[in-house]
């Protein structure tokens, strides 16, 4: 008797944009495409992205700065 397995989905692609909003619709695509993704994933416990981007973009018409501050003990 021949096992077969069948994944029940698969990542065949991964489509994402750098979008930004200012009201309750649909995010528009940001002129500067300033992310990039790493990693894609589908589990049963739904669906993982890793991606990065730079704290400052200097797009400041649709990006906000990301401003870390980090105090040493």
């Amino acid at each position: 008797m021949q096992t077969i397995c069948i994944k029940p989905y698969e990542i065949i692609g991964v489509f994402c944009q750098d979008r930004h909003t200012t009201g309750h619709r649909m995010p528009e695509v940001d002129k500067s495409q300033d992310w990039f993704l790493l990693h894609a994933e589908e589990t049963s416990a739904g669906t993982v992205l890793k991606m990065v981007r730079k704290l400052q973009t200097c797009d400041n018409a649709e990006d906000i700065d990301i401003n870390v501050t980090i105090q040493c003990p």
